[in-house]
């Protein structure tokens, strides 16, 4: 391609083709210019080219898209020297060309305005033209980048605010000035709703001080506060805003982004967070997170309990601690998902060991299962249950080798018996239980009881009736029991005791002692019965006929009343050695009736 010399001097004829395509292009701008520019170029000077107007960013060219015509056209290059690059692709080979500098603001070199020719061409007076026309074509040139650039810009805008979840918000001097039209799906307010009032008319009053950050702060400002939707409901939202001023009004544009979700997460990560803290501080139990069997964080009161701290323990496998015994069950702890629950002895800093029930749940990881473990010292409790295991033994070894029962009424009915209920009377507590105790005593024994099952009593009582056994005999029991009442409904707790032998052993001495006073109210001799101190126990008929004295008044030391008192003081003495001797007494003696008769005994 042939490089034409430039001109910076126009002849009469280049002065009437400037003119004229001022003219024609006077009331262009922009891109228009560019268009009008070419095309009346291309008419005055006769011949098909491609004009490149190009600044350091921006390339406007003016191509040919067939043989005969000038079209004009708008491109981008990044720089001045692709020339050949844009006519190519548009089917046109330049065979020469004519160029004048663009000069910028500051004087320096900016850009080029090129004709790129068509055809061979004698270009001698283009150069002055372009050189005329020049600083109109790197005017136009820019405001047609500016213009483009802005209208980029605002498509890119509109498709923000109108495929985007953000509310856009423009505020001039805190007055909302405009806003997307997407507000109303996040507050259902509309946009006329809100355009033209205060933006801190819908701020809530606690977010205030948040809200006037915006109007305090330059450039680019980060905040959050609620906003009042159109049901008086607030919603929490995030500001990402830049705030500019605009002569002396502050303008700030705004996006706005619904965290009302995220908050009420924040809020309940934080409730939770405060009471897993108020439980560490207040909480008697250890709490310790276990990681891969490695103790990775254990509570403070740790210390009070076991005496070990966090710096004592942490990295320390769990096992260290365990007694040998109980690791089997510590292990479901590693080997359960879940929640698990186990009980171990711990080894305390102090050599000895403690009793721990270990409540937790473990998750697991890809690579690291976690557990969080809550540690209840129960060392007295398992004291205890020791103590209660030792008494229930020893209690089963009495009552199976004692002849005496323990049961259980509740409400009158039976509902435990002593594993020796058998033993005492045939029956099993299984043949018993929940069966009416009234329904094993002797009907006419119940009258007696019937104070002790009334509603109102309660208290200790004792009782001996009879009760029917297994072979539907009847056998005596005695009764020692305490009654209470309980949400309402009496309970009774008996010791019974087998006491028919004694009952047979009482009986046959009654009869004895029956027989015993038949015989002795038969005899014509007075018979004279006392204890071992000499108290009178018994006198029959014969003997009060002597002394004349009653039953009663013969009984203790009433007979000594009957005793002649010349003779008192002998038979006394000798009476009294008697006893002292474990010996007979053998004596005569007067005994002086009340009426005053004498008689010798």
């Amino acid at each position: 391609m042939k490089r034409l010399p430039p001109s910076s001097v126009p002849d009469a004829r280049a002065e009437r083709v400037i003119a004229r395509v001022f003219a024609a292009t006077a009331a262009e701008t922009g891109q228009a210019f560019i268009e009008a520019f070419a095309a009346t170029l291309r008419v005055e000077l006769a011949a098909d080219f491609v004009l490149v107007a190009a600044t350091d960013h921006l390339l406007a060219t003016a191509p040919a898209l067939d043989a005969g015509d000038a079209l004009a056209d708008f491109a981008i290059a990044p720089s001045a020297a692709a020339y050949a690059d844009i006519a190519t692709p548009l089917g046109f080979t330049p065979a020469a060309h004519a160029t004048h500098a663009i000069l910028g603001p500051d004087g320096k070199p900016a850009g080029t305005v090129t004709v790129l020719y068509a055809a061979p061409h004698d270009a001698a007076f283009d150069a002055p033209v372009l050189a005329a026309l020049a600083p109109r074509v790197a005017a136009e040139l820019l405001r047609s980048g500016a213009d483009g650039e802005q209208v980029l810009m605002q498509e890119r805008f509109l498709t923000l605010t109108e495929r985007g979840s953000d509310v856009v918000v423009h505020l001039r001097n805190g007055v909302i000035e405009w806003v997307s039209d997407n507000v109303a799906a996040a507050t259902g307010l509309t946009a006329e709703d809100i355009q033209g009032q205060p933006m801190y008319g819908f701020i809530h009053p606690d977010d205030l001080a948040n809200g006037a950050a915006i109007a305090q702060q330059q450039g680019r400002v980060r905040t959050r506060f609620r906003v009042r939707g159109s049901d008086e409901r607030w919603i929490w939202f995030e500001s990402v805003g830049f705030r500019t001023t605009s002569g002396a009004v502050p303008t700030s544009v705004h996006l706005l982004r619904d965290i009302n979700e995220q908050v009420a997460e924040e809020e309940v990560r934080r409730e939770t967070e405060e009471r897993f803290r108020t439980l560490v501080e207040h909480a008697s139990d250890i709490i310790v997170q276990v990681r891969s069997g490695i103790i990775e964080w254990i509570s403070d009161n740790a210390a009070e309990s076991i005496g070990y701290t966090l710096e004592m323990m942490r990295g320390r496998a769990v096992p260290e601690f365990i007694h040998r015994d109980d690791l089997a069950g510590v292990a479901s702890l590693r080997s359960a998902e879940g929640q698990v629950q186990v009980r171990f002895r711990f080894r305390c800093l102090d050599g000895t060991w403690r009793w721990f029930e270990a409540a937790g749940i473990r998750r697991s990881a890809a690579e690291s299962p976690t557990s969080i473990l809550l540690m209840r010292d129960i060392d007295a409790r398992v004291a205890a249950e020791e103590t209660i295991r030792e008494m229930e033994t020893r209690f089963r070894i009495l009552t199976e080798e004692s002849d005496e029962v323990l049961i259980e009424l509740t409400d009158g009915k039976l509902t435990y018996a002593g594993p020796n209920m058998s033993k005492l009377s045939g029956l099993t507590h299984q043949d018993m239980f929940g069966q009416p105790f009234g329904a094993l005593v002797h009907p006419d024994d119940l009258p007696g009881l019937a104070q002790y099952a009334a509603p109102e009593f309660t208290g200790r009582f004792q009782a001996t009736f009879r009760i029917r056994i297994a072979d539907g005999s009847w056998q005596y029991r005695e009764a020692s029991g305490y009654r209470r009442i309980v949400d309402g409904v009496p309970t009774t707790l008996v010791l019974l005791r087998d006491i028919s032998a004694r009952m047979a052993s009482d009986a046959a001495l009654r009869a004895s002692e029956a027989q015993f006073r038949t015989l002795n109210e038969s005899l014509g001799v007075g018979v004279f019965q006392t204890d071992a101190v000499g108290r009178c126990m018994y006198t029959n008929g014969a003997w009060r006929k002597i002394a004349g004295l009653t039953v009663d008044e013969a009984l203790g030391e009433g007979w000594a009343s009957a005793i002649h008192p010349d003779d008192s003081s002998s038979v006394f003495a000798e009476w009294s050695a008697s006893v002292a001797d474990n010996r007979d007494f053998f004596m005569e003696f007067r005994f002086r009736r009340p009426d005053g008769e004498v008689s010798w005994v």
